[in-house]
């Protein structure tokens, strides 16, 4: 006896709450707040928008069910609703009044007046003239001061 071979098809909703999709979990070792070891999950096929009910007891699977099935309808019913109640009026694009600046990145390069080091022009400028002016042991003494 062989086995046919899979189509890889399985059925699909056209429409909203065409399908739905179900599994009962638990129990669990250790409960939710307030003593619930079980949870159902209803899952649309169409919308895929899934529910989770928590229980207490796997018998309440039926009852919960009973209560997803009112949850979708309300909803669907509500959702129609704000879409009838939606003017048709749409609104331009609008566009911002505000100067727009380009950010300043790499601050730490960018030097303000009050931050720049007055040099002194008396002062050697290079190691070369440092070490050929009378003082040179005082810059010496300096760069060592550095390192």
């Amino acid at each position: 006896m062989t086995k046919a071979p899979l189509t890889g098809k399985g059925e699909r909703a056209n429409e909203l709450l065409g399908l739905i999709h179900t599994d009962v979990c638990g129990p669990f070792s250790i409960s939710a707040k307030g003593g619930y070891l079980y949870f159902i999950t209803f899952t649309d096929d169409f919308s895929r928008y899934g529910y989770v009910y928590l229980m207490k007891y796997k018998s309440e699977s039926f009852e919960k069910f009973k209560e997803y099935k009112n949850e979708p309808e309300k909803e669907i019913e509500a959702s129609s609703q704000a879409v009838d109640e939606q003017s048709s009026t749409t609104q331009g694009l609008r566009r911002s009044d505000r100067i727009r600046h380009e950010p300043e990145r790499y601050e730490f390069l960018v030097t303000d007046d009050d931050n720049v080091m007055l040099i002194d022009h008396n002062e050697p400028t290079t190691y070369q003239e440092a070490m050929e002016s009378p003082e040179s042991a005082k810059w010496l003494e300096a760069m060592k001061a550095e390192m």
